[in-house]
């Protein structure tokens, strides 16, 4: 399946995303949860045509390189934060996702791109509705 950019991506049993490529070592910070419209970004090296059920990684902006996606939760999540990045787990989880194409810059705080439907602007919008526990 080719992907681009501005496609729907889902979650499905059936992807070709292997997961991570190294092991998280980081300790977390803080356990949230996020409210229904939180935005979140994920960075691949290559491009993902589904996402795996399983624990993932975010960012909170798309200060990053690689094949962009934007995450929008359809539903409160629990979230564990770990310093810069957030991990949600997919398997029992609603959400959009949508491809923003490939990023080889830093620092812009707005995404926008052209679709052939509309035109879609993505804005940092990471709304933590709980903080369970921090450390």
């Amino acid at each position: 399946m080719r992907i681009k950019k501005g496609d729907k991506i889902k979650v499905s049993e059936e992807n070709n995303y292997n997961g991570r490529d190294m092991k998280w070592t980081e300790l977390p910070t803080r356990k949230v949860i996020l409210s229904a419209g939180t935005k979140l970004f994920h960075f691949s090296d290559n491009k993902v045509s589904s996402f795996a059920p399983i624990e993932t990684c975010f960012f909170d902006d798309f200060d990053n390189y690689g094949h962009t996606y934007v995450v929008e939760l359809l539903e409160d999540c629990k979230a564990t934060e770990y310093h810069t990045e957030t991990r949600c787990d997919l398997s029992h989880l609603e959400v959009k996702i949508i491809y923003l194409g490939e990023r080889r810059y830093r620092n812009k705080k707005t995404f926008e791109l052209n679709t052939k439907d509309n035109r879609i602007k993505v804005e940092n919008n990471y709304i933590v509705k709980e903080i369970l526990w921090e450390t």
